[in-house]
């Protein structure tokens, strides 16, 4: 099954896959807009000053569907399927104590076979990941502003 799988994840163009989960996106949030509520069907998080972490739980498919929208890809050592399970697409936020500037690294957390198959996940294995073309910040990462204006110009019209 995961060669199939893996070959359908190929297959799909990226534009395809940055359509499907435009409807609840709107990029990357911006700490400076802290308290933003949703709309009614925005599916967006409620945060304020004091949130530290948000999370989004899903499966195989958001996770292809997010590396559509932010343009990622990646290969997991010890581990045949991408998208495995227990696998986990995660954003560092990281700031400039000088400059104020923010910067965005994605990183992949994920479990090889040998931990799926015992049972026993000890630790997760970590895969940091780059943007392409846009990783001249610290770690790889890229600057929040520049990231923001990337996903959004992937998001169609109307959406």
């Amino acid at each position: 099954m995961a060669p199939a799988h893996e070959r359908f994840a190929a297959l799909t163009p990226p534009h395809a896959l940055s359509r499907r989960p435009a409807r609840g996106h709107h990029g990357p949030h911006d700490p400076r807009r802290p308290g933003r509520r949703p709309s009614s069907g925005d599916g967006g998080p409620l945060e304020s000053p004091a949130t530290r972490l948000t999370a989004l739980a899903g499966h195989d498919t958001n996770l292809s569907n997010m590396a559509g929208v932010f343009g990622l890809d990646w290969t997991l050592p010890g581990q045949p399927d991408a998208t495995a399970p227990a696998t986990a697409l995660a954003f560092e936020l990281w700031a400039d104590p000088r400059s104020g500037a923010r910067y965005v690294r994605p990183v992949i957390y994920y479990l090889d076979l040998d931990q799926l198959r015992r049972l026993s996940p000890a630790r997760p294995r970590r895969l940091p990941l780059r943007f392409a073309g846009c990783d001249d910040g610290p770690g790889g990462s890229c600057r929040l502003a520049d990231l923001r204006r990337r996903v959004e110009a992937r998001i169609p019209a109307g959406c």
